[in-house]
């Protein structure tokens, strides 16, 4: 979700489709609530097929970082002392903000010893754990450059550790029947290494990204086969263990193998597509402020609008609808924070 210098516009639009959805995700879970509706109900299990579509969100915002890190090794450090600063303080900010001075407008209680562990784990808000694990990544950087001088090799090793993760995953959940909390799933490098490592990879060798673009045909048979197989696989999960948290999560074999896809057809998408909605754009640009900020608005949009009848009863259509609301209220936001704040204060300060 970083800002890029020289901008490619495909990667902005890409960015905009990426937020909208992770925006989705949390309108859906926020307002859908599937946990409330029965699974023996057809809006249960719309919700859980629908949420399988927007699950490339994250992989595709490590592909990106990955792929716009530096083309030499020696410029991994800098790499470090540039972007870290750029996610990570805007984050300490916001999150200061969500656990200490919107508590005390509230007159909440404020649990000060728990602050450095919520600091440490993204605890603040739900999605914050993203800027832990985009910054672990970050530290990754200069291994993963010296990596690359193995080729395939290098790669292998990578992917070999992201999958061994993942197979522990299944391991324990249906073989010890142990719960792994949300935080040794999501938040650790272990779990998404090989997306952040294929945007590093296909951003150094230049003529990977027109190889993927060759292939747009195979690779959108691919991701149409791979979605639903990650639609089986969620049906697998709740029938046999009820677990609608793992079955709804992005940390699934199958739900990798379509995100891959999805990043292999932009560069044949973006090919063909000549020009992109300057809404889209946009909303790419800002995709970093909608972040931080989308779930204080989605929250205030969605308590007065989750008690209709409505949402009970279709669910997916107004969560989206909700979804929408609360993205153009933070491109509001974010464009009436740099008029106001200027450019530099609110991008480094705030991250708007």
């Amino acid at each position: 979700m970083s800002r890029i210098a020289e901008r490619d516009l495909g990667f902005d639009a890409l960015r905009g489709v990426a937020i909208l959805c992770v925006v989705a995700i949390h309108s859906l879970g926020y307002m859908g609530n599937v946990q409330r509706n029965g699974s023996d109900t057809a809006s249960f299990w719309i919700m859980i097929f629908f949420r399988q579509i927007l699950n490339f969100a994250v992989p595709v915002f490590l592909f990106v970082s990955g792929y716009f890190c530096p083309r030499k090794e020696g410029g991994g450090l800098q790499f470090i002392k540039k972007q870290v600063p750029r996610v990570l303080v805007p984050y300490l900010v916001w999150s200061l903000i969500l656990l200490i001075v919107f508590p005390l407008i509230k007159s909440e209680h404020i649990s000060w010893f728990r602050i450095p562990y919520d600091l440490l784990t993204g605890g603040a808000s739900g999605p914050y754990y993203f800027v832990l694990l985009i910054v672990q990544m970050y530290f990754l950087t200069p291994f993963f450059l010296r990596l690359m001088r193995f080729g395939k090799r290098g790669g292998a090793l990578v992917l070999a550790i992201n999958l061994f993760a993942l197979g522990c995953f299944y391991l324990f959940r249906f073989i010890f029947d142990i719960s792994i909390p949300f935080k040794l799933y999501a938040l650790p490098a272990y779990s998404w290494l090989g997306f952040y490592y294929f945007g590093l990879y296909v951003g150094q060798n230049g003529n990977m990204g027109k190889r993927l673009a060759a292939g747009l045909t195979r690779w959108s048979g691919l991701a149409s086969l791979y979605l639903l197989l990650s639609c089986m696989e969620a049906s697998a999960i709740i029938h046999s263990s009820g677990n609608i948290s793992y079955a709804t999560s992005a940390v699934k074999f199958s739900s990798f193998a379509f995100s891959v896809t999805v990043i292999a057809m932009f560069f044949g998408v973006k090919l063909k597509v000549k020009s992109y909605p300057r809404i889209l754009l946009l909303i790419g640009d800002y995709s970093f402020g909608i972040y931080l900020i989308h779930m204080i608005v989605l929250t205030q949009i969605g308590k007065p609008l989750g008690r209709m009848e409505l949402f009970l009863r279709l669910p997916v259509l107004p969560s989206m609808v909700v979804a929408v609301i609360t993205v153009l209220v933070c491109i509001c936001i974010v464009h009436g924070a740099r008029k106001v704040l200027g450019k530099k204060i609110s991008v480094g300060i705030f991250g708007l």
